[in-house]
């Protein structure tokens, strides 16, 4: 495969590039995640329903729509102080605590008031000619005209009800040109839009989760940055893996031209892992295919580390950040290894300055051997193995796809070396970040 045009042509993203874009992508997600769990998106939700019911806008558009003169509290205050500044009603009251009239109602009661049909008696009375004068006067018309009256009657029911509490409380409400700001449902509306407006629920709000649809399907197992000067001896080991503890595991091959220093050729720095192979004589025990393990002298060293104590998996989705430097004749390989010699899964190999992917099985090795791209690089290589079938990618870009599934638990390994029959040289891969990721059912 010729990634030359896609690079050129933007169809295979830089490496900083997709490295922005991943970094943004599991940035937002974390942040989409951590806000769906939040207690205030559950508070804006419910408040949601509340406030965008059709209940909530009319009773809304009522209380600010609704003018005062349309309230009964309008009425019922209009009205009893209409009456009470009526003449009459006035006059009425003036009359009802009067001396006069007190003084005629215990006149009523006598025995002399029948004497006021009588005109003789009245003039030969004084008290009787007044109580007469009283009789028809103005002001006791008015007290008899209104007395258990309909008018009275009504202006004190209103009297009564306008100096409750709770009137007061209604009628200063409804004359208040900002009786919405006053009420709970404000208080509510106000807080959803408060809500609303926060950074992380607008984000929230504005984000499509489809594009989450890949990212939510991992969960991350492992991730080393290389931040420190040194491997985590907790997760990293150097050379090859064996779940036996008794089988070895710091060996060369008789067939290679390097001796695996077990670590001596290792250094972590700057954000980074490499792997020196350099000119070194060194004695090490080495597998040969006809005699086992025997004693051999090299020329050059290299290194194997892998992650096994901390990744030994079947399935997921596997990631580094590598580049190569140095002899063309130096191979270097990221690839995931198991308990036997095969399957071998190299995620990223790079033989003789070329690129390439692939699968060895016991009926052979399938491979993709990529071209237009320049393995000094930085580069993000991903495998991502599911149930089905296995599909590697460089940066955004995807190479290679297979159903061939390994059913065996495999670990990630790094390893340089010179192959038997090459011309040998120096060289280093440098490792940038690895990531693993399960994949969720």
């Amino acid at each position: 495969m010729n990634l030359f045009w896609k690079k050129l042509f933007g169809g295979l993203a830089s490496t900083p590039k997709f490295e922005e874009q991943c970094a943004e992508m599991e940035a937002s997600f974390l942040r989409y995640v951590k806000v769906q769990q939040s207690d205030e998106l559950r508070e804006y939700e419910e408040l949601f329903k509340q406030v965008k019911s059709a209940e909530f806008r009319d009773n809304k558009r009522m209380l600010t729509t609704r003018k005062y003169k349309d309230t009964q509290e309008y009425r019922d205050l209009t009205k009893y102080e209409k009456l009470h500044k009526s003449a009459d009603v006035t006059g009425y009251y003036k009359v009802l605590g009067s001396k006069e009239l007190e003084e005629f109602r215990k006149f009523e009661k006598s025995g002399d008031y029948a004497k006021l049909a009588d005109a003789d008696e009245v003039k030969k009375s004084e008290l009787l000619a007044r109580m007469k004068g009283y009789e028809r006067s103005k002001e006791y018309k008015l007290y008899r005209r209104l007395n258990g009256s309909y008018v009275i009657k009504e202006y004190e029911e209103l009297r009564e009800k306008v100096n409750t509490e709770e009137f007061k409380k209604s009628n200063a409400f409804w004359s208040d040109p900002n009786r919405w700001s006053k009420t709970k449902e404000a208080v509510l509306e106000e807080r959803f839009n408060t809500l609303a407006k926060s950074d992380d629920i607008a984000f929230y709000l504005k984000e499509n989760k489809g594009r989450f649809a890949e990212i939510e399907k991992l969960e991350r197992v492992f991730r080393d940055d290389f931040n420190g000067n040194a491997l985590d001896k907790k997760a990293w080991a150097f050379g090859f893996y064996h779940k036996a503890e008794e089988m070895k595991r710091q060996y060369s091959f008789t067939n290679e031209q390097q001796a695996n220093s077990g670590g001596g050729n290792v250094t972590v720095a700057n954000g980074s892992m490499s792997i020196a192979t350099r000119q070194q004589k060194m004695e090490a025990t080495a597998w040969d295919e006809k005699h086992g393990f025997v004693k051999s002298e090299f020329e050059y060293t290299s290194d194997v580390v892998n992650l096994a104590q901390a990744v030994n998996r079947r399935g997921g989705m596997f990631r580094a950040k590598v580049k190569c430097d140095g002899a063309k004749e130096v191979s270097h390989v990221f690839r995931l290894g198991g308990e036997r010699a095969v399957p071998r899964v190299n995620i990223f190999k790079c033989e003789d300055g070329r690129i390439e992917v692939g699968i060895q099985t016991k009926s052979g090795y399938k491979c993709e051997k990529i071209k237009g791209i320049s393995p000094a690089d930085f580069y993000i290589y991903t495998l991502v193995w599911n149930e089905k079938e296995m599909v590697w990618y460089i940066n955004n870009l995807e190479v290679m796809r297979t159903t061939d599934v390994p059913s065996e638990d495999m670990y990630p390994l790094f390893n340089s070396y010179i192959a038997e029959g090459k011309t040998p040289g120096a060289g280093s891969m440098d490792v940038d970040f690895v990531d693993v990721f399960a994949l969720k059912r």
